[in-house]
């Protein structure tokens, strides 16, 4: 199953340019981090967690029941994804900060369930790079 979900506005007037991309095992951590968490809010329902984990730009736009509809489809096919946990992810594209000053992070893992794919997106908010944007693609994922 492809679910393509942008979870913030495509323009990112504000960033904070001259950021620089993070060593290896800090974009393990972002990548784990908002997968999880993304998980865990499809798992149960509750994407208050979740929202409050993405930038203030994603935050802004999008409520956490918009959300819960965005991510519909995960939750009605039951498909948890934590087998990532102690998988590595493997970059499909180097890291970037891309020219609207995003930190784009593309990889996939691949376990026993299946291959998960993603291609995120990171802006700097509060001081760290958050979740902006969220694209998951489980198509051989086996429950």
């Amino acid at each position: 199953m492809r679910v393509l979900a942008f979870i913030a506005i495509l323009w990112f007037s504000g960033l904070v340019f001259g950021a620089t991309i993070p060593d290896p095992p800090e974009q393990e951590t972002l990548i784990k981090t908002t997968l999880l968490a993304f998980n865990h809010a499809n798992v149960t329902g509750d994407y208050a967690a979740f929202h409050a984990s993405l930038a203030k730009l994603a935050r802004d736009r999008f409520s956490s029941d918009q959300l819960a509809d965005i991510f519909k489809p995960f939750r009605e096919k039951h498909l948890n994804i934590d087998a990532i946990f102690k998988e590595k992810p493997t970059p499909s594209e180097a890291a970037a900060i891309n020219e609207d000053g995003a930190l784009t992070l593309k990889g996939s893992f691949k376990t026993r369930k299946g291959t998960l794919a993603n291609d995120l997106w990171f802006a700097q908010s509060e001081g760290h790079w958050k979740a902006a944007a969220v694209q998951v693609d489980t198509k051989d994922w086996r429950e």
